[in-house]
């Protein structure tokens, strides 16, 4: 699975997209937010998630705490976790 993370550019919110292999990173896009990280991620055995590779189309890595969030996300956790 692929991923980018977006901060808003008014509240800093960041917004994790979790999407699949078959699109190219730079393809998405979220409205008022700019990419600050992304690249790719698996889930292990006991729902670990880690991050790995990069969004080459962007020119981001991963960074620390990415895979705090994609975690927040895939548990469908409230928007409090990504702040």
């Amino acid at each position: 699975m692929k991923y980018v993370i977006f901060e808003d550019d008014k509240t800093g919110l960041k917004q994790p997209i979790v999407f699949g292999d078959h699109t190219v990173h730079s393809s998405i896009n979220v409205e008022r937010c700019h990419p600050v990280s992304g690249g790719f991620f698996m889930i292990g055995k006991y729902g670990t998630v880690t991050t790995y590779g990069t969004a080459e189309s962007l020119g981001l890595q991963p960074q620390d705490g990415d895979d705090g969030l994609l975690f927040c996300v895939l548990q469908n956790m409230g928007t409090m976790f990504f702040l």
